[in-house]
């Protein structure tokens, strides 16, 4: 099974492997930095998948390649001579079905059909490389829809243009659009040679050979084309045997030399010393302008994995960026044996760890700073077993990877399906630029690149934070905010609210008449200042009404909760001269009743607005949805009254809300229940009818953490905090649409603070706005309280 070539004859290919269900991930990295920390994220993977041929039998060695493309995935099994294809949702939601069996035409003239696969879109290839007594391997293409809906036909095969026993052609291969590149490593003597071929080349549907490329310094035995990988206008050749098994890799690039040749740009050998019988070049792949070569035999068979990145270390070179090594490799392990690179993303397979149960190691950029590729996870498979050969072979397409292990279950061989979720990690942690008791993020609101957090401490302030101040990724205070003309007993900070360059923030008196709401502007005053421009009171101003206890702000439109009078206020923009901020509508239930809290948590989006009434009908609790002209010009009307569907609700519905264009959420959170969040679509059962979708708790809350009691909703990812989860430690609960199913939103993360300890009241407050969250923690750090920045990575 264990397939290294041979030195002297080329009798086989190593069979890679590779995937895991298990996984571990390494300990947060925490640095200092003044008043944040750099946190290394959390890395959320799930296992989807385990596929098997439909007609599996021992030896087969399923998995032994494997390509995926978008969410069509092709696994070959070479010792039967057959590759499969699956497609995702095939069968089922998230399942992997498959739909096509795919065979040798001519199996008696070339062995090994499915020991190299590529798949681009619509069109696959499949190698036979042969053996030492044919006449020296083909690929096959084939196309999607060729002879029939869904059906896979042969279009060509194809051969090198110099075909000869011994070559091998097939061993590798990489397909990007129209162009093929087809690694020969026994050609030339064991030189090596690699040709490309373009579709419609020389006729429509033919396959033309376009090039033949060999090393600037052929050697025996190089092994040129052992492995091959193409990524538009460039393409990489490695060459394990080449300088006495230390290898090399080459870089060719299209139009290089003259209109459609492919000429060599560069030779990569590594920069780290002990390189020798290394075989650097056994493995490649390339994304864009980074390039990763794997070089498993370095350091008594440990491994590593170098990448390479263009322009690095001056125009059109191809520097070394780094040198990788797993985090628990050992002698024997071989990691880099197989490598897959997308984007900022990197896999790493080491077939032989653990008794050749094998490995897969996961990198991301910039993961521990800027230019790192940090490893954010070590996958095996649990009930893995000796000459498994996890992570011999892999494939990567955007958040799906596919690992084979070709050895399970006596070579049957296995594949498995795995997505890794844009987890949320914390990329700083806030506090004040003159701390003070006083629940600094009680309140919070981001707004692209500008996080504001409201403390109440003291008279009260806002202050905010903008992305990339005092430098890369760092979340600095560019200001602190209070109004120019403070009420006494006012209490500032309580809410906040931030939309593009305006801030409102929320000022009241619980016992008094005085209250009010405050309007600021960016480069008010100055640049980069954040001036007042508007002090707002309702028109008829009722006394203890408690008007500002929220607000909500989406472009010209304001909204105004009050926390007793029972109303909103709906405010404009320039409604009654320039920079005014002139009252359009009251906003009441149209079922009143005392003490029911309408207007003290308000959500604005667009021309509709959701106002919670989290006491109403004994605490069981309603909210409210109102549209812009709804009954008239310029009039905010009530188009519905939710309540949720399930008897057993835990009360206090509409003790949170938030809205985002046609959908919604209610938070329902009381003292003796374990709380929950509500989803609701607009147009759900009819027009505005705005009707439920699901309804969302916490696995492992419990009675009284407060689940629900703050919500954030933006596009498809959905936060819930519940401030008194583990001793009022605090959680934030992250949901995606879809996960799980469509229009199921289901739990990818569970937040929680760093160095918890109780009372921190994480979660009190939250704030999303596309890929990155702010939340509150108003009693942490000695009651002065700070603030979470998470990132979805």
């Amino acid at each position: 099974m264990t397939r290294k070539l041979s030195i002297l004859l080329v009798l086989g290919l190593l069979i890679s492997c590779g995937f895991r269900v298990a996984f571990s991930l390494p300990a947060p990295s925490i640095s200092k930095a003044g008043s944040d920390l750099s946190i290394l994220p959390d890395r959320k993977m799930e296992q989807v998948k385990k596929l098997i041929a439909s007609d599996g039998v021992t030896g087969n060695e399923f998995g032994g390649s494997i390509s995926l493309s978008g969410d069509t995935l092709v696994v070959g099994a070479l010792e039967r001579n057959v590759a499969y294809v699956f497609e995702r949702n095939h069968g089922g939601v998230d399942n992997w079905g498959q739909i096509a069996e795919l065979s040798s035409p001519d199996s008696t003239k070339h062995c090994c059909f499915g020991s190299a696969v590529t798949l681009s879109v619509d069109t696959l290839v499949v190698g036979a490389y042969g053996n030492a007594f044919d006449n020296g391997g083909a690929a096959y293409v084939f196309e999607r829809n060729r002879g029939g809906a869904d059906n896979w036909g042969l279009v060509t095969e194809l051969t090198g243009s110099d075909p000869v026993s011994i070559n091998y052609f097939g061993s590798s291969l990489s397909l990007s659009g129209s162009t093929l590149v087809v690694g020969s490593l026994g050609a030339d003597g064991q030189k090596g040679v690699a040709y490309v071929f373009e579709r419609n080349h020389g006729g429509a549907d033919r396959w033309g050979q376009i090039a033949r490329l060999v090393a600037s310094d052929p050697q025996f035995p190089g092994f040129f084309g052992r492995s091959v990988s193409i990524s538009d206008d460039t393409l990489v050749v490695g060459a394990y045997g080449t300088g006495s098994f230390h290898g090399a890799a080459y870089v060719f690039e299209r139009n290089h030399g003259g209109a459609d040749h492919w000429g060599q740009v560069a030779r990569l050998i590594g920069s780290t010393k002990n390189l020798n019988n290394s075989q650097f070049g056994f493995s490649v792949s390339i994304s864009g302008d980074t390039l990763v070569v794997g070089a498993p035999e370095k350091d008594s068979e440990e491994g590593a994995a170098y990448v390479f990145e263009r322009n690095q270390g001056g125009a059109d070179r191809w520097g070394q960026v780094v040198e990788l090594t797993g985090s628990n490799s050992a002698a024997g392990d071989q990691f880099g044996t197989s490598v897959a690179v997308d984007r900022d993303t990197l896999l790493v397979g080491a077939p032989y760890r653990d008794s050749s149960r094998g490995a897969m190691y996961f990198f991301e950029r910039d993961q521990g700073g800027a230019n790192k590729w940090g490893q954010v996870a070590d996958v095996t498979l649990p009930e893995g077993a000796e000459k498994d050969y996890f992570g011999g072979s892999m494939s990567l397409s955007d958040s799906t990877f596919v690992i084979g292990a070709p050895g399970r279950q006596s070579e049957r061989g296995e594949a498995y399906v795995y997505r890794h979720y844009d987890s949320w990690g914390a990329v700083r942690i806030l506090t004040a630029s003159d701390p003070q008791p006083g629940d600094f993020g009680i309140a919070t609101s981001l707004s692209g690149d500008t996080f504001a957090v409201g403390c109440t401490g003291g008279t009260g302030a806002v202050y905010l934070f903008e992305r990339n101040h005092g430098g890369a990724d760092k979340w600095g205070q560019v200001k602190k905010v209070v109004p120019s003309d403070p009420v006494s007993g006012e209490v500032l900070g309580q809410w906040v609210t931030l939309s593009g360059d305006t801030l409102v923030v929320g000022s009241y008196q619980q016992n008094g008449s005085k209250s009010a709401v405050y309007v600021f502007e960016r480069n008010r005053g100055g640049a980069d200042n954040w001036g007042q421009v508007k002090k707002i009171t309702p028109l008829e101003p009722v006394a203890d009404s408690g008007f500002g206890f929220s607000v909500a702000l989406s472009d010209d439109i304001l909204l105004v909760g009050t926390e007793f009078d029972g109303t909103a206020y709906v405010f404009e923009r320039n409604r009654g001269g320039a920079d005014q901020w002139g009252q359009v509508n009251k906003l009441t239930a149209p079922d009143p009743s005392k003490g029911d809290c309408f207007g003290c948590f308000v959500s604005l989006s667009g021309d509709t607005a959701v106002v919670g009434a989290f006491l109403k009908n004994d605490d069981h609790g309603a909210a409210y949805v109102f549209e812009r002209n709804h009954g008239g010009a310029d009039n905010w009307g009530q188009v519905k009254k939710l309540n949720p569907s399930d008897p057993k609700a835990p009360g206090n519905f509409g003790f949170s809300v938030s809205i985002d264009g046609d959908q919604l959420v209610v938070g329902a959170r009381t003292i003796a229940d374990r709380g929950a969040a509500y989803v609701f679509h607009r147009d759900r059962g009819g027009p505005d009818s705005w009707g439920q979708v699901v309804k969302l708790t916490a696995p492992d809350a419990g009675i009284g953490e407060g689940f629900g009691s703050s919500v954030g909703l933006s596009g498809d990812t959905l936060v819930v905090g519940a401030w008194r989860d583990d001793g009022a430690k605090g959680a934030v609960y992250v949901f995606e649409r879809d996960h799980g199913g469509a229009d199921h939103w289901g739990q990818i993360q569970e937040l929680t603070p760093i160095n918890p300890v109780p009372e921190d009241r994480f979660g009190w407050a939250v704030a999303l706005s596309g890929t990155t969250l702010g939340v509150g923690a108003p009693t942490s750090g000695s009651n002065t309280g700070v603030a979470y920045v998470f990132e979805q990575r």
